[in-house]
């Protein structure tokens, strides 16, 4: 048992260089996970539903995240969920599980390989992505972390 050194309350330590009990650390320091400090930043009005709420980030825009999804363009919620694009990545899944497909971006690829002197996309191990043409890569299963980099990549090239 050992004195905290904020409220001087007996607690249990866990390790010998602990100062606080459990309820004076929770209110030095804000929970590991939280996503926004628990300061207000003032209220605001949401940009998709005109609520009044009180903003706890600087570039927080919409009341919550069901606001922040219904505010997304209709083109971008639906180039996903388009039949075209389930059915092929449905159709892709067996092969790429066999480990033998590479990456769509060739080059581009962070796992790409010299194969017969050209360079071409590593061969797919994790999680993955079906991609789509855009001047980088021509289309089809992509590593996730090459997909999900492309738009910074691209945007950065221009």
């Amino acid at each position: 048992m050992k004195p905290c050194s904020r409220c001087g309350q007996l607690f249990r330590a866990i390790h010998g260089n602990q100062l606080y009990c459990p309820s004076c650390r929770m209110k030095r320091t804000p929970r590991a996970g939280l996503r926004y400090t628990t300061s207000v930043l003032g209220r605001r009005t949401c940009v998709y539903c005109g609520r009044r709420y009180e903003a706890r980030a600087d570039n927080q825009r919409f009341c919550s995240q069901r606001c922040k999804d219904r505010a997304k363009p209709a083109a971008v919620k639906a180039k996903y969920a388009q039949p075209s694009h389930r059915l092929g990545r449905r159709g892709w899944n067996p092969l790429v599980a066999s480990g033998r497909v590479r990456c769509a971006r060739g080059a581009a690829c962070r796992e790409a390989e010299w194969v017969d002197g050209e360079l071409v996309g590593g061969i797919i191990r994790g999680p993955w992505d079906l991609g789509h043409p855009d001047g980088e890569s021509r289309g089809g299963p992509e590593c996730r972390a090459c997909n999900r980099a492309a738009p910074s990549r691209l945007r950065a090239r221009r």
